[in-house]
């Protein structure tokens, strides 16, 4: 539930079982500010989501699971939340490699912030590897995440994002956040500026 500045609380589980691999991939020629998620939220969301996020939990044919985020401002998340800008900014993305000039991504405001809490366990399982990866060639303030929040994504005040999460990879965890300014990658509640009192447990 939710997707592209789609305001207000959503809720309900969500279960995935694949035979196979699964690929959420937003990288490509262009498309800076994109996104792919498999949990409630989206990007430039507000609003307060939960529900359980179940992956391969009733399989044993499962293949690798990988998230790759894009180019600037994008990102690639497991999880209830998104990416939920308070301000406007400039990263240093472009060509010359230097700070707020005119060929960086300007990163707008989302006029319709507030901040919202998320909960909900996160139970993730792969007989192959598990790959997150953030910051697709130039792309800055990018992420990569498992667990509820996001770039920005503020919680109510007083409260935190919560859940258990569970990572469960036949082969290789591999998180990578990328090269350039203000990307990230993890696993667990929370982000970038994504201030709150977040909690429960991580394995």
């Amino acid at each position: 539930h939710g997707g592209y500045d789609a305001s207000g609380d959503h809720a309900g589980d969500i279960e995935i079982d694949a035979g196979g691999n699964i690929l959420f991939d937003t990288r490509g020629a262009s498309g800076d500010r994109s996104y792919v998620h498999l949990g409630h939220g989206g990007y430039l969301t507000s609003g307060s989501m939960s529900g359980a996020i179940r992956v391969n939990q009733n399989t044993a044919t499962s293949g690798a699971i990988t998230f790759l985020a894009g180019r600037s401002a994008s990102y690639a998340q497991l999880g209830h939340g998104g990416r939920n800008d308070a301000g406007s900014t400039r990263d240093n993305s472009g060509a010359d490699g230097v700070a707020n000039t005119s060929d960086d991504v300007r990163i707008e405001s989302n006029p319709d912030f507030a901040p919202g809490t998320h909960t909900g366990e996160i139970l993730v399982a792969a007989n192959g590897d598990i790959l997150f990866r953030g910051g697709f060639e130039a792309g800055g303030t990018t992420y990569a995440q498992i667990g509820h929040g996001g770039y920005q994504n503020i919680a109510i005040a007083n409260e935190g994002h919560s859940g258990t999460i569970e990572v469960v990879g036949g082969g290789s965890v591999f998180l990578d956040a990328g090269v350039r300014n203000n990307n990230y990658a993890m696993v667990g509640h929370g982000g970038f500026n994504a201030h709150g009192n977040h909690g429960d447990q991580t394995n």
